[in-house]
């Protein structure tokens, strides 16, 4: 991993910087001797404040910047150590630094899944908890409907009682989804087939936007995992696609390729996209923007696509659309394949 060094003044001025320094921080540190080094790395001040004038390294620190080449934000590992002369009088400061920007993305990655997993294990112990007593309240209901033991006016009660008794049942049976995903024999699976088979499933449903649709994938396009596993994620990621999208003039792109050992897929709509902060959170279990969500869809999303050994990452920006980027490996070594 390159490093890069920068020296400055006791007033934080520049004096001097390296190759891998313009590497890392691009166009906006060159012809930058002389200048603040706040002006091309905004909040090191503070890192240069913490670094006491002794000739002692300080703990490492993290800073975040703007990458203005990729539009994005780029997390800097940083060291500051004091600079002095053979009198030990103060000159001013060293930094040196690394992009941790790829390592930082992983780490956080992998706390996802470590949070998601024991979300899910909870979420499926509390679902078979609630399983035992829901179906004897829903029988109940139904007994108490058909024994004549409910005056007319209160057959209203009983009927609410067994619709709520079965929409607590279908969110138990998501929860189960999502805390086990249930791994049955891996087939070889159709990607478009597939993909299109979901399309008109889901074009049959009144209240989604209409939009027009195009698809790039292969027709020889295959990958072998659980295929129920598969439709899941699909099914809830052009769902997710169609409910983000405009009311008028909505497109949704679908294409898939093979790339080396692995299946990748991309689904991109044009509805009004994600800000930052929703992008961290979207796959969070009953993280939800809809007034009628769960906040469970893209959770299962993300759990399966883990439990099949494939990756998914997403870009949004407000205004702009989503795309969702899922990766596959051709095989899944985590299914169970026939004996």
């Amino acid at each position: 991993m390159k490093s890069g060094l920068i020296t400055v003044d006791r007033h934080g001025n520049i004096l001097y910087y390296n190759i891998a320094a313009q590497e890392i921080l691009g166009k906006s540190v060159e012809n930058s001797y002389g200048k603040p080094l706040e002006s091309i790395m905004p909040g090191c001040s503070e890192v240069l404040e913490s670094c006491k004038e002794e000739n002692i390294p300080e703990a490492r620190s993290e800073l975040s910047i703007k990458d203005n080449q990729e539009n994005n934000a780029k997390v800097l590992g940083l060291s500051c150590f004091p600079i002095t002369d053979n009198h030990g009088q103060f000159l001013g400061h060293g930094l040196i630094f690394q992009d941790i920007t790829k390592i930082k993305a992983r780490q956080e990655k992998l706390q996802l899944i470590d949070r998601l997993a024991a979300l899910g294990e909870m979420a499926a112990g509390l679902a078979h908890e609630i399983r035992n007593p829901l179906a004897s309240i829903s029988g109940a209901a139904e007994y108490l409907g058909h024994a004549d033991l409910v005056l007319p006016e209160g057959m209203r009660l009983v009927e609410i009682i067994r619709k709520e008794t079965e929409r607590l049942s279908r969110l138990t049976s998501t929860f189960l989804l999502y805390g086990r995903p249930e791994r049955k024999k891996a087939e070889s699976i159709p990607v478009q087939e597939e993909i299109l088979s979901i399309l008109a499933l889901l074009q049959q449903r009144k209240h989604l936007s209409r939009a027009k649709v195009d698809i790039d994938i292969p027709k020889d396009l295959r990958l072998t995992a659980d295929p129920h596993m598969f439709r899941q994620v699909m099914l809830n990621l052009l769902l997710n696609a169609f409910q983000a999208l405009p009311g008028e003039d909505g497109k949704i792109s679908i294409s898939g390729a093979n790339s080396g050992p692995d299946v990748r897929i991309k689904i991109k709509d044009n509805g009004q996209g994600m800000e930052p902060d929703i992008q961290k959170r979207i796959f969070d279990p009953f993280f939800t923007t809809k007034p009628e969500g769960t906040g469970l869809g893209l959770s299962i999303v993300h759990r399966i696509i883990t439990e099949l050994g494939g990756q998914i990452t997403l870009q949004s920006q407000p205004g702009n659309g989503t795309s969702f980027f899922i990766s596959f490996p051709k095989l899944s070594h985590k299914a169970e394949t026939p004996q």
